[in-house]
């Protein structure tokens, strides 16, 4: 299935995403690439943190304009133009490249330590356990697990397995799924953690009342909690907006097909069915989910707005793309997975390479990750990666790794969201927020 849902997404992508035709001969030179190497300083204090970077002496042949270097021509662009897009190319960077340095001294970030046994999420009974269904349910083999005696489980509470975490401001929310059967959930609740008053309460829970009613899915996306309910004639996607808490149907329809919910690298929400022939794309503005062509047609709308400004654009196999708020950012070169899109800086990695293009400075850094780890998520423009059971930090424009956690258990089911470590380890469990 994930086969198929990376196939469509780069079929979407390829109408989606553009690329800018080589014609400005102000960009035709190629760049020299330089190495960043020098001391690195570090003062922290109670009240703030302050990293300076000496980066020493090397030479420097890459013609870099007042407005690649400064910024300040982008920032007038933007002033004047607040409605149209920021289109950058990596052409337009200065390339960096980093050395990594490791560093023994504490990383200088504020880290709340959650522990899972004080959020009393309990145990309980699903519909799959109860004695009135048990029989009717179990009957069919292919829900047996090998091994396990399905008689055991009759009237037996389960207890709570962490599913999803997702982080909105001060706030952690924790989904737990009590018991399920071929990834399909019936008996789910939520949890939330207040970080301030260091409290959690339980905010929303959700029990199958019959044996074909069953949760296919279970996702947080910005700001709001999804979750796709499959009956035997129906389907449909709840939503609850996580600060309102209001609740609302945004996709129905009369099937016996069942629909499961994909988040593809967190920026692409889709709607599958069965075999894959029919998909639904979240639309954030409109609130709903469209079909192919209703997505399409509204991409075209976008590219149509956006070629006014960056002529004819379009996208090939073997070059990266990624757009925001406001801006897009695209090389002729393939960086790998994107794994930051923000205004200030696009973060992509390859898995043992990282590149990073600091908008503010226009700068390209360039490091390899060989030894180090593999990238978990980015935050505040530090990258996390996981190093066997470690956890160590990166931060992109100094080349310094800091070791952050030792012997941590991860379970790679468990999705989080930027700026969470989950630590299953079995009586330790633990929920770290960076600050």
């Amino acid at each position: 299935m994930r086969r198929i849902i990376t196939f469509f997404v780069a079929i979407l992508l390829t109408v989606i995403c553009y690329s800018c035709n080589s014609k400005d001969n102000e960009k035709t030179g190629k760049k020299s690439e330089n190495t960043v190497v020098g001391e690195f300083n570090e003062e922290k204090t109670e009240e703030n943190t302050n990293m300076t970077k000496d980066i020493g002496i090397f030479e420097n042949t890459t013609s870099v304009s007042a407005a690649n270097s400064s910024g300040e021509e982008r920032e007038n662009i933007s002033e004047e133009k607040k409605d149209e897009f920021i289109f950058y190319n990596a052409t337009e960077f200065k390339d960096l490249k980093v050395m990594i340095t490791p560093t023994n001294k504490q990383l200088p970030l504020d880290i709340k330590t959650i522990d899972i046994s004080e959020l009393n999420m309990g145990e309980r009974i699903p519909i799959l356990n109860k004695d009135e269904y048990f029989e009717e349910i179990f009957a069919n083999n292919s829900l047996l697990i090998s091994g396990e005696k399905w008689s055991d489980r009759k009237d037996r509470p389960e207890k709570a397995h962490i599913e999803r975490i997702f982080r909105l401001d001060k706030k952690v929310y924790i989904v737990a799924t009590y018991g399920s059967v071929l990834d399909m959930f019936y008996e789910w609740a939520v949890f939330c953690y207040d970080t301030e008053t260091m409290k959690s309460k339980e905010i929303f829970s959700w029990s199958s009342d019959l044996r074909d009613k069953k949760c296919c899915g279970i996702e947080f996306y910005h700001g709001k909690l999804f979750y796709c309910i499959s009956e035997s004639k129906k389907s449909y996607v709840k939503e609850i907006d996580l600060s309102s808490k209001q609740e609302k149907i945004i996709f129905e329809k009369d099937s016996s097909e069942e629909y499961s919910m994909y988040l593809f690298d967190k920026s692409y929400f889709f709607l599958l069915n069965d075999d894959a022939t029919e998909q639904y794309t979240y639309y954030e503005l409109e609130d709903r989910f469209l079909s192919q062509e209703e997505y399409l047609a509204v991409i075209e709308d976008r590219k149509a707005k956006l070629n006014e400004k960056m002529q004819d654009i379009h996208i090939i196999a073997g070059e990266s793309f990624v757009s925001g708020e406001g801006f897009c950012f695209y090389s002729e070169k393939f960086l790998g997975e994107p794994i930051c899109s923000e205004k200030d800086r696009f973060i992509f990695s390859t898995g043992y390479s990282v590149d990073t293009f600091d908008t503010t400075k226009m700068e390209h850094y360039t490091s390899s990750l060989d030894d180090i780890g593999l990238p978990l998520f980015a935050f505040g423009g530090k990258i996390f990666l996981r190093d066997g059971n470690n956890v160590k930090c990166f931060v992109p424009d100094m080349g310094l790794v800091y070791n952050v956690f030792e012997n941590v258990k991860f379970d790679n089911a468990v999705e989080t969201s930027e700026g969470i470590i989950c630590d299953l380890t079995n009586g330790n469990e633990k929920i770290y927020v960076l600050n």
